[in-house]
Order: structure tokens, then sequence, then C-alpha cells
């Protein structure tokens, strides 16, 4: 009697411990997925050239409003990864700007190719809208090949 007294208090501590490291775990991962009725969602997509798939030195991803502030964590650019996600509360009025450059202080800026893209957009941000933003690389004339980097 005594060892299914044992066994059976062992196996309601098991499920007791089980179930709740399975609660913790998906109220975790269900804090960590924005909500997007209620948060703005900005979707910022990099269109690559050679410049930028050629590129030795890492290059970061970012939304400021502005002011300069960041919007969400910056992100390093992965190559083939070309759309990126940034959320903040809102509604917002204002300017949101977001950007591809190089990390500052990593490698010498002989080694780099100077990225620098921006896409920016002013006016009223609502909750439960994605604003797109695109990084095209601009060239400054199509007539000169000397000028297309």
């Amino acid at each position: 009697m005594k060892k299914i007294i044992i066994l059976l208090s062992l196996v309601v501590t098991a499920v007791i411990f089980f179930g709740m490291n399975e609660n913790s775990t998906a109220r975790i991962i269900y804090q960590s997925r924005p909500n997007t009725n209620s948060n703005i969602q900005y979707q910022v997509n990099v269109h690559p050239d050679m410049r930028i798939t050629n590129n030795l030195c890492p290059l970061i991803v970012e939304l400021t409003d502005g002011s300069g502030r960041l919007i969400g964590q910056p992100r390093i650019y992965i190559p083939g990864e070309n759309t990126y996600y940034f959320f903040e509360r809102g509604p917002v009025k204002g300017t949101r700007m977001a950007k591809l450059t190089n990390m500052s202080g990593w490698m010498p800026d002989d080694v780099c190719i100077d990225i620098s893209l921006s896409d920016s957009k002013t006016g009223v941000f609502n909750n439960g809208v994605d604003y797109k933003f695109n990084l095209f690389v601009q060239l400054k004339d199509n007539s000169d090949p000397a000028n297309t980097w």
C-alpha cells in the first residue's frame, strides 16, 4: 500500500511540475508576440544590389522617429532575409524613417562599402495597420557607369 501511495505521489508531482512548465512557457511565447490589433506594425523591405550582397561589413536595419529615437531594436541585416518588422504602440503622429547603414566601428572604412539607404513616411500611424518601407539603391546617374556605385 505504501508503494502505491508513493508511486501516485510521484506521478501527481510530475504532472503538476510539467503542467506548470507548459503554462509558463506558453505565457512567455504569447507575451513575446506583439498583438497586431493594439500595435502599429512597420515592415521594412530591403531590395539588395551587389553593393549590399558583396559588402564585407555588417549592415544594420533600423527604424527611427522624427527625432532620431529608435523604434524597436535595430536588426543586423542577414543576406537573403530582406523583410524586417518593427512594432510600436499607437496611434502616433509624426515621421518614421527606415534605414540600412553600415555598423559603425566594426571594420576599417577602406574595407567596407558605404551603404546608406532610407525611406520615410509622415502622418498619423494607426494601431492594427501595416506600414511598408522600401529600401532601394538610388543611382545618381545611369549614363556614367563610374557613378553607379
